[in-house]
């Protein structure tokens, strides 16, 4: 009699959803191994320096080391920091263990496509909807990457999950809330916040009570996220700019001149409605050429027509709610932002939609057809720069060499590499090479060491990095990318130094990754007279 009660207890339902959580983590992970090594510059741009600054105490240390750009929230990087940094001699178990994200927001995908095709005869059409809804290009092409977009995806459907599919008390307030926790942490979750702020009036409660829980819940959610990058943001620099900054839409396409790549916006009505379309006439990033946007938008006017000429049902109402949440987040996604980090979220419900226009025209046995057709004509994309992964996830072939108290000035975007480097060192960032110190010819080249629009690299921690060099009293050091710019006096003589040698001389720094080819140069640098 135990034994089968044992039984029944291992095959109970919450045991066979902790057996498929485990399987889409080690999923994941082999997904991640597959991929390889990312070897693109972002991490080491802005996102391992903020959640190492928190866990290695260098709030108090470092000056503006992350840069004059938005503030970048450590929480969300913790965890990549945690396999990347700390597993650095283990890059097998950090590369799989970076699969993890992926593996959740798979198994949250499932869960979401359990609820949505949940009769007997949809459940192989279930899985493949859960296997195209999970390898759209913005979700594939984030595996293992350091970008934080893929943990952003895993709120976005959890918060999917509670809102629509859940049955549990209290199951709206809490989605408000990891959706708004997700938007403290990065502002590119915001479509999911507002997809589902859209879609609340067919799902809310009919208490007065329940509207203001839902609302306190989102408030608090942003608050306790949000403000730990307002907290750290004030450590490090002294203020709350660079957090306000974080907070605008990066592709705000209204009233934001200073801070928007103008031509990365579409230009005429026609691009604005039919972006996803314009497959051949624009050479699109990967994320707008793969078609589960257009295949969504699509899906979403059918199933908004079927409500309004079929009758009233259940599930008709279900299907309204999941095409007002991608109508809301849609438009807020390609009016805010338009980029693959924030469309995860808009690939996973454009194939819940197809999935249920599909199985409405065709059936079950049909739709799974149309969907592995689907599969065959749009195979899975994996991003261009991986590599196969080494001895390590990151290091210098030449170890750098300081001296006991040096100050490290970072030029650009290096401030992922401080965790690799000499922690006796103090560094220091914010430093700009700035187009308007050059002549006209060199435009284009400073546009591709500053990729960022020009409100982005404003000016405005000069003083604190020149009170810093001029209060350091022991050796102080230039990191910067070995480009022709970079080694000019013109960039650093802002900054009160100037190099104390030859170029030539410099140590030149290389690492296993691609990422700059010509290596970093460590140069000794020294004050220049105070005007």
């Amino acid at each position: 009699m135990n034994l089968r009660n044992s039984l029944q207890k291992f095959t109970s339902p919450s045991w066979r959803e902790g057996g498929m959580l485990a399987a889409f983590a080690v999923l994941g992970g082999l997904m991640s191994l597959l991929s390889g090594q990312d070897v693109s510059p972002e991490p080491f741009r802005h996102n391992l320096y903020p959640a190492y600054a928190l866990l290695s105490g260098r709030m108090g240390i470092d000056v503006v080391a992350a840069g004059a750009g938005p503030a970048v929230s450590p929480l969300l990087f913790i965890p990549y920091y945690l396999v990347f940094v700390k597993l650095n001699a283990w890059p097998m178990l950090s590369l799989f263990l970076r699969g993890l994200p992926y593996g959740l927001l798979m198994f949250w995908v499932w869960k979401i496509a359990k609820a949505v095709f949940r009769t007997d005869g949809e459940k192989f059409f279930r899985w493949m909807v859960t296997v195209l809804a999970v390898t759209g290009y913005a979700a594939v092409s984030q595996i293992g990457r350091g970008n934080g977009s893929l943990w952003l995806a895993v709120l976005g459907v959890w918060a999917c999950y509670l809102c629509f599919c859940s049955q549990r008390k209290n199951a709206v307030a809490a989605a408000f809330f990891v959706a708004s926790f997700g938007a403290g942490l990065d502002i590119s979750a915001l479509p999911v916040l507002a997809g589902l702020a859209v879609s609340l009036p067919l799902v809310r409660p009919k208490e007065k009570s329940g509207w203001l829980k839902i609302l306190g819940c989102t408030v608090l959610g942003f608050l306790i996220s949000a403000s730990v990058t307002a907290w750290y943001t004030w450590r490090v620099t002294g203020g709350l700019e660079s957090f306000w900054l974080a907070l605008w839409p990066k592709g705000w396409a209204f009233a934001a001149s200073p801070f928007v790549v103008k031509w990365e916006m579409p230009l005429f009505w026609k691009e604005w409605l039919l972006l996803p379309f314009l497959r051949t006439e624009h050479s699109l990033a990967g994320y707008l050429l793969d078609p589960r946007l257009a295949g969504g938008v699509i899906g979403a006017l059918i199933l908004i027509a079927k409500r309004f000429f079929g009758a009233p049902s259940e599930r008709l109402r279900e299907e309204l709610v999941w095409c007002l949440f991608f109508v809301g987040a849609y438009v807020c996604w390609l009016v805010g932002f338009r980029d693959e980090f924030s469309s995860v979220i808009l690939e996973v419900v454009s194939m819940l939609l197809l999935g249920r226009v599909l199985l409405w025209v065709a059936g079950a046995r049909w739709g799974v057809l149309c969907l592995a057709l689907w599969m065959f004509v749009f195979p899975p994309s994996f991003s261009d720069s991986r590599q196969a992964p080494e001895g390590v996830n990151f290091s210098f072939f030449n170890e750098a060499v300081l001296t006991e108290n040096p100050l490290v000035l970072l030029g650009g975007h290096l401030s992922g590499v401080a965790p690799f480097l000499p922690q006796q060192a103090r560094f220091v960032g914010g430093i700009w090479f700035d187009p308007a110190d050059y002549d006209p010819s060199k435009q284009f080249f400073l546009h591709r060491l500053n990729p960022l629009p020009r409100g982005y690299y404003s000016h405005r921690f000069d003083d604190k990095i020149r009170a810093a060099v001029r209060g350091h009293s022991g050796d102080i050091y230039a990191l910067f990318d070995n480009e022709e710019p970079s080694s000019e006096n013109t960039v650093w003589r802002r900054y009160g130094v100037e190099l104390a040698e030859p170029v030539e001389k410099c140590q030149t720094l290389y690492s296993g990754m691609d990422i700059w080819p010509k290596g970093l140069l460590l140069c000794r640098m020294k004050k220049t007279a105070e005007k």
